[in-house]
């Protein structure tokens, strides 16, 4: 049986995404491959060993290419190259998009506060708001952050959309720590023996 009523397909939407919450993010995944990404790390991280290091580099993909570049600040802005074989670059990128779902960073770790965002203990306590002005306390607006991002990702996909994405927090967020060193083992000497 099926029903046409606007209200019947609204509800079955709602049970919908109730019962399978990540059918919208993967359904995007499918959508999405990234055709360039820059990603920039000025802060401290820790390593596979749980090591605190300080990470001062930028990383670059161009999936045309398949060149990942690496520019490390900490030794002048030296550069470093890799090119991929086809196959590896297609891995990368698949593990960027599927994996760490790059394209929700932005929604996941709050960088953007949107209308869904608001506290709702605060819905309709518009006497809160009076009693701190009457106490002579100012509501700030968010100010602006200050110095430069601490981590900064920008992607571009082959549908032309363009994500830009910049942390102030002193902290690295899990995934884009994981995207760090997934990358710095690129670059990583085989040499190095612990």
């Amino acid at each position: 049986m099926k029903d046409d009523c606007p209200e019947v397909a609204e509800t079955a939407q709602e049970v919908f995404n109730a019962c399978f919450l990540h059918a919208e993010r993967n359904a995007m995944k499918k959508q999405l491959v990234i055709n360039t990404l820059s990603f920039e790390v000025h802060t401290e991280v820790y390593d596979g060993y749980g090591d605190m290091e300080m990470a001062d580099c930028r990383f670059t993909i161009d999936r045309k290419s398949r060149v990942l570049t690496m520019t490390d600040f900490h030794t002048g802005g030296m550069e470093q190259s890799v090119t991929l074989e086809g196959g590896q670059m297609a891995k990368l990128l698949r593990y960027i998009v599927h994996t760490l779902e790059i394209f929700m960073w932005e929604q996941d770790y709050s960088m953007r506060p949107d209308a869904e965002d608001y506290d709702p203990f605060l819905d309709g306590e518009e006497g809160f708001f009076m009693e701190d002005l009457e106490d002579r306390l100012e509501i700030q607006p968010p100010k602006e952050p200050e110095g430069s991002p601490s981590w900064r990702v920008q992607v571009e996909y082959t549908n032309h959309t363009e994500q830009d994405i910049c942390s102030y927090e002193d902290y690295l967020p899990d995934r884009p720590e994981e995207l760090y060193l997934s990358l710095l083992e690129y670059f990583e000497s085989e040499d190095e023996v612990f």
